[in-house]
């Protein structure tokens, strides 16, 4: 609810008759008028008509408004196709509350990704955490100073058609790459698009990025969205590369570049990337080495590539805490023996029998729906590239699954040279700098290939 006589900040605006800026629309009296504009289309909700043409009268020409006096109007408007771009919401309201009304827009499939900015009287701090914590994007307090509403309005407006572009591009991209990759003969077909066709619009959404980061007015949470669209992107175009890794090795080009790294530095960084899952699930991931719990300085070298050893153990560990009870466990065994590394993996979930004997074949799935039956194909083929190899060693109800991967065995370095990083690896080509100063590169936990296939319980 607004005061009786609001007043913008900024400027000498006040309360503006009605003939103005135009009459209100009640949508359950008179249609919604059609709307031919391509200007972004905003919804101000407010059960005070004064504050209402306020708003207007600062953002209408940027914006096609759209208005509601209570929440369950502002209910049925903002599912008017076009759907409004963002949505400005009073809390304080007759017959339901601000709150309210964005906990349904969250909950309705078509609303919940409209991005809504609290516009409100109240100030006490968990009136801001409230609005948040129910999907809110921003929060603003009257009286309204006109400059900050639209330089807030315009960022998240910006912000929602770059994660709509990256969703769409992210969505070719995976439909392009499941058609494709089914089948051989398009192989090099394949190759092209990663390269060329996805790698442009890849390109374009990490450069908007980058040039929005370079603007010093940006608020510091816009500047942290804007940071995750151009992790998001990184992650990607890391992903593309990493397929395209796949099909040369299956071609027998795939020039591998070994080195010698520390296996359990690398677990350590895969335990903490899934760290927020585990917790989540209730799960627990214990590693031990020689037959005892990993202690803080242990060290256990191999050799081969760390990126693609990464990829391949996130595959692994994921499907098996994927394939876990809720409160279970999983774990990573490691010891040397006949002259290699042994990571064993084990969960308490089964593999079907009907795929068993089939396991690491490539398409085989079943479990998860989204499966493509590519991930135990994929580890199988890192392994062996890397002069490993990967092997189902049983299964069963009663004692789950245990997988076990082998590596060539590595030598510690010389005091004063350390193995390259995973992160280091994955630091971003020519054409895609980090987006801030200090800021790190995408986790590669989230760099694996996500077919979603299950040790136990293959998908």
């Amino acid at each position: 609810m607004s005061p009786s006589s609001p007043a913008m900040k900024g400027g000498s605006v006040g309360p503006l008759p009605r003939w103005l800026v135009g009459p209100l629309v009640d949508p359950e009296r008179e249609p919604m008028p059609a709307e031919t504009t391509t200007k972004p289309i905003l919804l101000i909700v407010d059960d005070t008509p004064e504050y209402i043409d306020l708003l207007r009268a600062a953002l209408q020409s940027d914006f096609t408004v759209r208005v509601a006096l209570d929440g369950p109007r502002a209910l049925k408007v903002a599912q008017i196709p076009p759907l409004p771009d963002l949505i400005l919401l009073d809390i304080v309201m007759p017959e339901m509350s601000g709150y309210e009304v964005c906990r349904r827009l969250k909950e309705n499939l078509v609303t919940r990704d409209i991005p809504v900015i609290f516009v409100t009287g109240r100030t006490e701090a968990e009136d801001e955490v409230t609005g948040l914590n129910l999907g809110a994007v921003d929060y603003i307090t009257k009286p309204i100073r006109v400059p900050i509403v639209r330089a807030r309005v315009r960022t998240h407006v910006q912000l929602k058609f770059a994660h709509r572009e990256l969703r769409l591009a992210a969505e070719k991209l995976a439909g392009q790459y499941r058609e494709l990759v089914e089948a051989d003969r398009l192989k090099q077909d394949v190759e092209r698009i990663a390269r060329h066709d996805l790698k442009t619009p890849l390109n374009g959404i990490i450069g908007f990025s980058d040039l929005l980061l370079q603007d010093e007015t940006l608020a510091q949470d816009h500047r942290q969205k804007v940071k995750s669209i151009w992790t998001s992107g990184i992650k990607a175009l890391h992903m593309v590369n990493l397929s395209l890794g796949l099909l040369h090795m299956e071609q027998g080009s795939y020039v591998l570049e070994p080195v010698d790294f520390d296996l359990l530095s690398l677990i350590r960084t895969l335990r903490d990337d899934l760290s927020s899952w585990i917790f989540g699930r209730s799960l627990t991931l214990e590693v031990r080495v020689d037959s005892r719990p990993m202690a803080a300085t242990d060290a256990f070298w191999v050799r081969g590539e760390e990126v693609l050893c990464y990829s391949m153990l996130a595959n692994l560990v994921r499907n098996a805490l994927e394939a876990s009870p809720e409160h279970g466990q999983v774990t990573l065994e490691l010891a040397a023996g006949d002259g290699v590394a042994k990571l064993a993996i084990h969960n308490r979930g089964s593999v079907p029998e009907a795929v068993r004997d089939r396991f690491f074949e490539k398409y085989v799935s079943a479990g998860k729906n989204t499966g493509t039956g590519l991930g135990t194909y994929s580890a199988r083929l890192i392994a062996e590239t890397m002069g490993g190899g990967v092997r189902l060693v049983r299964t069963s109800d009663e004692e789950g699954t245990v997988i076990e991967v082998t590596l060539p065995l590595g030598e510690a370095p010389v005091r004063g040279n350390s193995s390259p990083r995973v992160e280091a690896l994955l630091a971003p080509s020519s054409g895609s700098r980090a987006p801030d100063r200090g800021e790190a590169p995408p986790s590669p936990g989230e760099l694996s290939w996500d077919t979603g296939v299950h040790p136990g319980g293959r998908a």
